[in-house]
């Protein structure tokens, strides 16, 4: 495997948590880890990028950290936590932390809790956001202090949004109202450019399945699919300028996650090699988990 080709920086060893291993052979070793085959589903997008991340951390001996978006509403009967999402949660927990943490290293596992995204995309109320996200944060705490769970709406956007499952602003008006203005037309071109991509016709067919939105009337397909992108991709921005040190990882496939994102990212599986399917989707009787136990 190829060692990261950037100068690095000199550290003095006592201050750091690796001995005096050198700190390019420790990044090989944490990227061999988070792309290994049981954890990788694809090659990362920017695997510079995320060696660069890595780096940063260890010269500076600072907890790396790993953060995903994860949708704020179960969409299963219960609408609560369960074996799925421990079992998803588990998985990241014994992959990635756990042999990492072996290295002397300590890693962060943010979870970035998507209640704008279950309501400005998918429809869903307050009721059924909050149910499922206390459930999933006593589910994280009892996992330890190195999983953190993310609220977006109250984190990235001042509670702008009501959660209400029919907000009644676009992404320009929250990208105004937040003074981020540049930010959003910084992500035109980007969102232009997916909107005309062939690929977007997977995401307005994704959102006649899974969107309330859709189902119940108030917008079309194709109006929930651009708002996706849109949202989606000024949303990642804003990620990058809260978390800049952050290595993102999702479930989705590549060829979609790149119609919104340009920073690096991790493919992965979500609850056992061979399987991406979101915890959010589907609960404890799915097929997919049901193998697991097997």
């Amino acid at each position: 495997m190829n060692s990261l080709s950037v100068t690095p920086r000199r550290v003095e060893r006592k201050d750091t948590c690796f001995g005096d291993v050198e700190p390019n052979v420790l990044v090989d070793s944490v990227y061999g880890i988070l792309t290994s085959r049981r954890v990788r589903r694809h090659l990362p997008l920017d695997s510079i990028g995320v060696k660069k991340s890595l780096l940063e951390k260890i010269q500076t001996n600072q907890p790396i950290n790993l953060s995903t978006t994860w949708l704020g509403v179960k969409t299963t009967s219960q609408g609560v936590a369960d074996e799925v999402d421990r079992a998803t949660l588990l998985f990241l927990r014994d992959q990635f932390m756990t042999p990492i943490e072996n290295l002397g290293a300590r890693l962060i596992i943010r979870i970035l809790f998507a209640d704008t995204n279950a309501s400005f995309l998918q429809g869903y109320n307050r009721e059924q956001i909050d149910r499922y996200w206390h459930s999933l944060k006593v589910m994280t705490q009892s996992l330890g202090k190195n999983f953190e769970l993310v609220s977006l709406n109250t984190h990235f956007w001042s509670d702008a949004f009501a959660l209400n499952g029919n907000e009644g602003f676009s992404v320009m008006e929250l990208a105004k109202r937040l003074d981020l203005e540049n930010m959003f037309e910084q992500s035109i071109p980007k969102i232009d450019a997916s909107l005309k991509d062939p690929r977007f016709r997977t995401l307005i067919e994704q959102a006649g399945k899974h969107s309330l939105l859709v189902k119940r009337g108030f917008l079309t397909q194709e109006e929930v699919a651009e708002r996706y992108v849109t949202f989606r991709t000024f949303g990642l921005k804003r990620y990058h300028q809260l978390y800049p040190d952050d290595i993102y990882f999702c479930y989705a496939k590549p060829e979609l996650h790149e119609l919104i994102a340009t920073i690096p990212t991790l493919y992965v599986f979500s609850f056992y090699k061979g399987t991406s399917v979101c915890p959010w989707f589907i609960g404890e009787e799915s097929e997919a988990f049901q193998r697991l136990k097997r």
